[in-house]
């Protein structure tokens, strides 16, 4: 009789999954045909919560793009509110750019970002910025009276992005910064033009909200302290007038400790090359020490700057100096889990710059 029973039973637990799985094994998946294809995403707060706009691939023409809009209480249900009018079900494995616009920077971005570090169909690697205005202006842009390409819009900016000369961020990129202690973040921001879309300024966020903004001289000296400085033109003038434009071609830096507990020295390193020289009538012109040492003095400005504007004034650690003194000294973790903002208050910032001038000899007329 028991073993009657298990039999019975055995059969019952087999028939209650064939049940579960069937859908499955009979086609039931969304087809391709039911999806949106969404190609870049902007997000926009409002006073009851989010209004999202996306690029989509249009019916029928996968190369061109429409604009659609959603409302909702969070990203997501923002999101899904386009899916009610369109009837398809959204694909974000193909989207290209995640824009977020001034005012959900303002209110803070942890609620924004959620959905983005979640979904199950984000990529992490997708680039974010920051809209100057709202992310819907900038995703309606448009040139010769056609909406500006999703992979054209990231081609623009990968120009300066790629180029080194400005701030590189992906959506996991700025989630951790936002886990570690003592750590800040920052965004490149978007301008919508007449018919373009351009890199402004750097966003610069302490705890997720956006607390102010560094500009294209402060950018430079912030790649420059990360180590990523590459592709940015110098124009550099001596007592003579005379006028030369360089280019950075590589740069690194190098972190270590000073005398005191928060104190860092940070060496810069960094080759560029001549690319314009415009000599004075009877002048005595560059040579490479001389033009070595004002390339130099310009970037160690800019590396003061900005670390004048992030640490002393914002108290932001966009750098990671408190991860590599905590590499240093273990008791100062817990410190900077607990009250960040003394630890960064108290660092000591001693900058050397060095700088290397290749190809300096005779004149070079400036490019046409």
């Amino acid at each position: 009789m028991k073993l009657a029973c298990k039999s019975v039973w055995k059969r019952a637990s087999a028939f209650v999954v064939l049940v579960a799985i069937l859908p499955m094994l009979t086609g039931c998946s969304i087809q391709l045909y039911d999806r949106l294809l969404i190609h870049a995403i902007g997000v926009d707060r409002t006073e009851n919560g989010y209004r999202t706009t996306v690029r989509a691939a249009r019916a029928g023409d996968e190369e061109k793009e429409e604009v659609l809009t959603g409302e909702g209480e969070t990203v997501f249900l923002a999101l899904d509110s386009i899916k009610m009018k369109t009837g398809k079900y959204p694909l974000y494995s193909h989207n290209y750019l995640v824009i977020l616009g001034r005012s959900c920077c303002e209110n803070g971005l942890d609620d924004a970002l959620d959905f983005f570090s979640r979904h199950f169909e984000s990529r992490p690697s997708v680039k974010l910025f920051m809209a100057d205005g709202s992310a819907e202006e900038l995703l309606n842009v448009q040139q010769n009276d056609e909406l500006i390409a999703s992979d054209a819009i990231e081609d623009m900016i990968d120009v300066d992005i790629t180029g080194g000369s400005a701030v590189n961020m992906r959506v996991i990129d700025f989630s951790n910064a936002r886990t570690i202690p003592g750590s800040a973040a920052c965004l490149p921001i978007l301008s919508a033009g007449k018919d373009l879309i351009e890199l402004k300024d750097t966003a610069l966020f302490a705890q997720g909200k956006l607390c102010d903004t560094l500009d294209t001289y402060e950018t430079s000296g912030l790649l420059a302290v990360q180590g990523t400085l590459q592709g940015v033109t110098y124009a550099l003038e001596n007592d003579q007038r005379e006028t030369v434009s360089l280019r950075i071609g590589k740069s690194d830096v190098k972190f270590s400790r000073g005398e005191n507990t928060y104190d860092i020295k940070v060496q810069i390193r960094c080759e560029a090359d001549m690319i314009s020289y415009d000599s004075a009538p009877g002048g005595d012109g560059w040579n490479d020490q001389t033009l070595s040492a004002a390339l130099s003095q310009e970037i160690y400005k800019q590396a003061e700057a900005v670390i004048e504007k992030t640490l002393v004034k914002n108290q932001c650690d966009v750098f990671g100096f408190g991860i590599f003194l905590a590499a240093h000294d273990r008791s100062l973790w817990q410190k900077l889990r607990e009250d960040p903002e003394s630890i960064v208050g108290r660092y000591r910032i001693f900058v050397d710059v060095q700088a290397q001038v290749n190809h300096v000899g005779g004149e070079i007329f400036p490019f046409l």
